[in-house]
């Protein structure tokens, strides 16, 4: 949506707020929401809990890639590993896609709601503001506000899913997020340009 609105130029700065803090937030406070609240057995314990942290897949990945950014990695590993990442959104999607559900039950409309309004509406809202209040401006503020208002993440929406945080909530935050996007990013750009 980024390069589709802002042209090919704005997508390094969409890569680094994804990689800086969309990813970084899931990798860091979200593993420990799953360790928290995620489908486990017994009582929480604070070693319990930094153990699935350090142990979360996103967490380690990350901190590997902070070590080993000098590296230079030969040709057939970059290609596989980009051959590999390009399968983690279908994947994703499919693992959402198996929850959702056409049919929600009340309590879940009004859940679906207000997470939906938080996320694209709320949430954008929220950073244009503080960006007005210090004084920011230019593509790189007007790319971070339009990365406020994009639907909720795939990859967390699978994630809770396989933690069993309420499937089918997060299923359609994901679903419906990404269908109301395409009415609510258009409005949100020409509201920034």
């Amino acid at each position: 949506m980024v390069k589709a609105f802002f042209g090919d130029n704005a997508v390094p700065y969409a890569l680094l707020y994804d990689q800086l803090g969309s990813f970084l937030a899931l990798a860091t406070y979200g593993s420990l929401i799953l360790a928290l609240y995620g489908a486990g057995e017994g009582k929480t314990t604070i070693k319990g809990v930094l153990k699935k942290v350090i142990s979360f897949p996103p967490f380690v990945a990350l901190v590997l890639a902070f070590a080993f950014k000098t590296v230079s990695y030969p040709t057939v590993v970059v290609t596989l590993l980009k051959l590999l990442a390009a399968t983690l959104v279908p994947i994703a999607m499919i693992a959402v896609g198996f929850q959702f559900r056409l049919q929600l039950s009340r309590d879940v409309i009004s859940q679906l709601s207000t997470g939906l309004s938080i996320k694209l509406i709320a949430a954008p809202l929220v950073a244009f503001l503080l960006t007005k209040l210090v004084g920011l401006e230019g593509k790189v503020v007007q790319v971070a506000i339009f990365e406020a208002g994009m639907p909720p993440m795939v990859s967390a929406g699978a994630l809770a899913i396989l933690a069993n945080l309420a499937p089918t909530l997060t299923a359609a935050l994901v679903g419906i997020g990404i269908i109301l996007s395409f009415a609510t990013l258009p409005v949100l750009y020409q509201f920034l340009t």
